[in-house]
C-alpha cells in the first residue's frame, strides 16, 4: 500500500462541519422518536392495567389474555425505547467528536485525554520529550475510545519498535485508517460509549482464562432440564386440581400443592450448594454487558470495512477465524452474561433459581462459550487495542496534510530528515531544520545563546523520531532513518525527599545512561546542558569525557551545551563530532531569533544583555 497517497481532497476542518451537521440533523430525528416511544410505552402500560383490569369479568382465560397481550406490547415498546436511546447516545458523542475535532485544527486539543497516568520522571526519555501530560505530544495525538487502547498507544510511544517491517506495517493500516474519516469518528464514539477501567478488561480476560467447573459435574447438565419441567408439570397439575370438574375427573383426586413447593426448595438447594463459586464468576463477568456490547460494537466495524493495507486485513481475517465473526460472538456473551446478571436482584434470583435453576442455566451457557472462544479473545482485545491506537496516527495523519511518512531501512541507525519541525509548534511560525547523523558513533554538538531554539531542536528530533518509530507520519519535508532505542537527558529534578541534591540527579541520569549503553549498546542520545551543578571547568572536563565515552560505545546523538570549549571535540573526533549552533542577533538594542540550526560554534551570546534589558545589571 502507498503510503504517500494523499488522504482527502476535501478539507479536514469542511469535512468535520459537515459530519457535524449530519450528527446533529439525526439527533434531531432520534430525539423526536425517543420522546414519541417515552409517552407510548407509559400510555401502553396504563391503557393495559385498566383494560386488563375491566377484562377479567368476563372470564379468567380473557383477563389472562388481555394482560398478556398488554404486556407484550409493553416490552416491545421499551425494548424499542432502549434501542433510540443507545442510538441517540452515540449520534450526541459523533456531534461531540466533530465540535472537539473542529476546535483542535484552531490549536485546542484540550478535550482529548492528556495521558498524565503515563508521566514518569523516571522514563528513559517521555518526561523529557514532554509526551505525556498537558499540552503533550500524546494528548495532541490521542483519539482513542478505550482504556486499552490508550494503553496501547502510550506503550508504543514508550517503547520504540526497533523492527523496520512493523514499523511500515503500521504505516500502512494508519494510511488504511485515514482514508475514511467517518469510519473513525464513528469507531471513537462507539469506544466511548461505555469508558472500562484496565481492571474491567482484565477480570473479562481472567475470567476466560479461568478453568471450567459446572460442566465438571455430569448430573447438573440433565438437572438444569429436567428439574424446571418437573417444577412446571406439578404446577400445572396443581393448579387444575383446583377446578372442581377436573377433581370430579380424576375420582376425586387432588394434586398435592406441597410437590411444586418442595421443587421450588430442592432447586434452590441444589443451587446454594454452588452458591460462592457462581458469585465468584459473576464477580468477573458479571455487570459487564454494556462493555461487552461496546467491543462487539467496535468488532464489527473493523469485520465489515473494506480495508487494503495487510495489518487491517489480517485482522479481519483474524476476527472470523472460528466460523462466526467475533462481534456476535461477543454480542451473545453480552446477552447472556446480562441474563446472568438478573440473579442479583435478590427477589428475581429466588424466583428464577427456584423455578428452573437459573444460575446452572447461564453458568453452563457461558462455560460451552468460554470453552469455544478462550483461544480467541485475547487476541480479539488486542486487535481493538490496536486499531484504537493506529486510528489515532491515523486522525493525525488526516488533520495534517503538511506530515509525511518516513522510509524506514534495516541497517545500524542512521537517519536524514529535511525540514524538519515540531508537531505542537504552529506551522505559520514554525522554523523546520535540516539534520543528518550517518552512522553510530556520530555526535552533534549543538551550541547557542540563551533562547536560540537549542532545548526545542533536541525535543523535536526526538519526539519525531519516537512517533516514526511508533509507526505514524512526521513534520518533514523528507524523513529516511533505521530504527534505534532512545535514552535522554535533558529535564533534571532534585528530591528533598530522597535528599539528593540536583548536581547528584543529573548525574545518576547521565550513569543511566551508559548502563543502557552497556546492556543494550547503540542508542540514540540526548542530552541538554549537562553538569550545571558543579564549577566551569571541572563542567567543562566531565562533558569532554562524556562525550568520548559516548562516542566510544557507538552510541549516536546530540548534546546541547554552553561550553564553547567542547567545540573542539570535532577536532580530536573528525567525521565523528560536527558541530551545529544556533545565533542570536542584537542590532540596535534589539534582540532577535531566527531559529536556524548552522554549522560551527555559536559567536553571539545574549545572557548580559538580557540581564541589562531587565533591569537586573
Amino acid at each position: 500500500m502507498d503510503v504517500t497517497q494523499t488522504a482527502s481532497a476535501t478539507s479536514p476542518k469542511a469535512e468535520y462541519l459537515a459530519g457535524r451537521d449530519r450528527a446533529s440533523d439525526e439527533l434531531a430525528t432520534l430525539n423526536r422518536r425517543y420522546n414519541i416511544l417515552a409517552w407510548s410505552r407509559l400510555l401502553v402500560f396504563a391503557a393495559g392495567v385498566a383494560v386488563t383490569y375491566f377484562a377479567f369479568p368476563f372470564g379468567f382465560g380473557i383477563g389472562i389474555a388481555v394482560g398478556g397481550a398488554s404486556l407484550l406490547g409493553f416490552l416491545y415498546l421499551l425494548k424499542a425505547h432502549s434501542e433510540v436511546a443507545e442510538r441517540r447516545e452515540l449520534q450526541q458523542r459523533l456531534v461531540k467528536i466533530h465540535d472537539w475535532e473542529v476546535s483542535a485544527l484552531e490549536g485546542d486539543f484540550s478535550h482529548f485525554q492528556d495521558g498524565r497516568e503515563f508521566v514518569d520522571p523516571s522514563h528513559a526519555y517521555s518526561y523529557d520529550l514532554d509526551l505525556f501530560g498537558k499540552s503533550s505530544m500524546f494528548q495532541y495525538l490521542n483519539r482513542t475510545g478505550t482504556m486499552i487502547g490508550r494503553m496501547k498507544l502510550a506503550e508504543w510511544l514508550q517503547k520504540p519498535q526497533l523492527d523496520p517491517a512493523e514499523i511500515v506495517n503500521r504505516q500502512e493500516a494508519v494510511v488504511d485508517l485515514s482514508q475514511e474519516p467517518a469510519w473513525s469518528l464513528k469507531f471513537q464514539a462507539l469506544g466511548m460509549g461505555q469508558m472500562e477501567s484496565l481492571e474491567e478488561t482484565q477480570t473479562i480476560l481472567d475470567w476466560v482464562d479461568s478453568p471450567t467447573f459446572y460442566s465438571q459435574h455430569p448430573w447438573i447438565p440433565k438437572a438444569r432440564l429436567m428439574m424446571p419441567i418437573l417444577f412446571a408439570l406439578t404446577t400445572v397439575f396443581w393448579l387444575l386440581g383446583s377446578s372442581a370438574t377436573v377433581v370430579d375427573l380424576m375420582g376425586g383426586f387432588q394434586f398435592p400443592g406441597w410437590v411444586p413447593g418442595a421443587i421450588f426448595l430442592l432447586n434452590l438447594t441444589l443451587v446454594g450448594q454452588f452458591i460462592q463459586t457462581t458469585n465468584s464468576q459473576q464477580n468477573l463477568i458479571g455487570q459487564k454487558s454494556r462493555l461487552m456490547g461496546k467491543f462487539a460494537s467496535m468488532l464489527g466495524q473493523i469485520e465489515t470495512r473494506n480495508f487494503e493495507s495487510k495489518r487491517m486485513k489480517d485482522y479481519q481475517e483474524d476476527l472470523k477465524a472460528t466460523g462466526q465473526t467475533a462481534s456476535d460472538a461477543i454480542h451473545q456473551l453480552s446477552e447472556w452474561t446480562y441474563q446472568l446478571d438478573q440473579r442479583l436482584n435478590m427477589i428475581a434470583g429466588i424466583l428464577l433459581n427456584g423455578v428452573m435453576l437459573w444460575d446452572f442455566h447461564w453458568m453452563m451457557k457461558l462455560e460451552g462459550w468460554r470453552t469455544e472462544y478462550r483461544s480467541h479473545v485475547h487476541e480479539w482485545t488486542r486487535i481493538i487495542a490496536e486499531t484504537d491506537a493506529l486510528m489515532s496516527f491515523g486522525r493525525y495523519r488526516y488533520n495534517r496534510p503538511d506530515l509525511t511518512f518516513p522510509i524506514v531501512e534495516n541497517g545500524a541507525f542512521h537517519m536524514d530528515a529535511e525540514a524538519l519541525g515540531h508537531p505542537l509548534i504552529d506551522p505559520t511560525s514554525r522554523i523546520d531544520n535540516d539534520v543528518t547523523f550517518g552512522k553510530p558513533g556520530e555526535f552533534l554538538v549543538v551550541t547557542g545563546a540563551n533562547m536560540a531554539g537549542k532545548s526545542t531542536f533536541l525535543r523535536t528530533v526526538g519526539v519525531n523520531l519516537i512517533v516514526a518509530m511508533a509507526g505514524g507520519p512526521v513534520v518533514a519535508g523528507k524523513f529516511t532513518f533505521a530504527p534505534v532505542d532512545m535514552i535522554t537527558s535533558i529535564r533534571t529534578t532534585d528530591s528533598l525527599s530522597d535528599h539528593e541534591s540536583y548536581f547528584y540527579a543529573e548525574l545518576k541520569q547521565l550513569k543511566k545512561i551508559i548502563d543502557k549503553l552497556d546492556a543494550e549498546g547503540t542508542a540514540f542520545v540526548i542530552v541538554d546542558e549537562m553538569l550545571r551543578g558543579t564549577n566551569s571547568r571541572d563542567k567543562q572536563t566531565g562533558s569532554w569525557r562524556f562525550i568520548e565515552r559516548l562516542i566510544s560505545k557507538q552510541a549516536v546523538g546530540m548534546v546541547a551545551t554552553h561550553d564553547l570549549a567542547l567545540g573542539k571535540l570535532m577536532d580530536e573526533y573528525p567525521g565523528q563530532v560536527f558541530n551545529k549552533r544556533f545565533e542570536v542577533d542584537i542590532t540596535d538594542g534589539k534582540l532577535t531569533f531566527d531559529y536556524k540550526l548552522r554549522d560551527g560554534i555559536s559567536q553571539n551570546l545574549n545572557a548580559t544583555f538580557l540581564m541589562e534589558q531587565m533591569g537586573i545589571m
